[in-house]
């Protein structure tokens, strides 16, 4: 009960058939009238009009075939639209998928992490909860924003999945390579050696190489866990939303919560 008072979760029904959105969102509105009368879950949809024409995805790249290019391009504006809503009604965003398991307790986790960051007075741009795409990746709300111009700007060019690595190294002090992020994994691992100094990158942290993960599974590279939540002597500040948002795939958004959450 208490972590529900510390975040907001937004869906963005993507899907450009009204039909389904509209009975997708009838169910998650039987489904979850509480949370959304209480303000936690607010539900999107952006108008098929408000996208690029049929003929304005772009040309193919990669080998991908004309509908795969749309997918992808479509996917970026989705998330465009996603974060732009989302960004100014918290401090951070945090993207994931509704297929997603979370350990117990992990928006205390997320929380305590980003108060560990603020104590240090330690500027960030990233962390990372999943090594896999787009899942798991916490943004400060400013960054969110920026990204959300940077996606809708290059919406045609590459995947998500890259866009934001290249969007890292434009608005990073410390440069970043063709290779991320496999990189900054062998800058993590590095920061661990006995002897060895913290390399100067702080503005992006893997954080599902810890021994304490929020996600489950492959996503997060930990199997279930029953470990007790995070204690610490720190005192947490006063709470403040922490945003969790959705990307909904039509099969899968009515149940969502009950699917993803353990």
């Amino acid at each position: 009960a208490e972590e529900l008072e510390d975040m907001l979760v937004v869906v963005h029904l993507a899907d450009t058939d009204e039909g389904w959105v509209l009975r997708a969102a009838a169910g998650l509105e039987n489904t979850f009238a509480e949370h959304l009368l209480a303000g936690r879950l607010h539900v999107i949809h952006a108008p098929e009009f408000t996208y690029p024409p049929a003929d304005g995805w772009g040309k193919p790249k990669f080998k991908d075939t004309k509908e795969r290019q749309r997918w992808r391009s479509k996917q970026n504006v989705d998330y465009m639209f996603l974060m732009r809503y989302s960004a100014e009604l918290a401090d951070t965003y945090l993207q994931l998928e509704d297929d997603v398991q979370v350990v117990p307790n992990f928006v205390r986790r997320v929380r305590q992490y980003v108060h560990t960051l603020s104590n240090r007075r330690q500027p960030w741009n990233m962390v990372a909860f999943s090594h896999m795409g787009f899942i798991g990746k916490l943004f400060p709300s400013q960054c969110a924003l920026r990204l959300a111009e940077f996606l809708g700007a290059f919406f045609d060019q590459a995947p998500c999945d890259w866009l934001f690595w290249n969007f890292l190294d434009i608005i990073s002090i410390e440069p970043l390579t063709s290779q991320i992020p496999e990189d900054l994994e062998r800058e993590e691992q590095e920061r661990h050696k006995p002897g060895k100094h913290p390399l100067p990158r702080n503005d992006v942290v893997l954080l599902y190489t810890s021994e304490y993960p929020v996600l489950l599974g492959p996503v997060g590279r930990t199997a279930v866990s029953t470990d007790p939540p995070l204690q610490s002597d720190m005192p947490l500040p006063t709470p403040r939303f922490l945003h969790v948002s959705y990307e909904a795939a039509p099969a899968t958004v009515n149940t969502v919560w009950s699917a993803s959450i353990s």
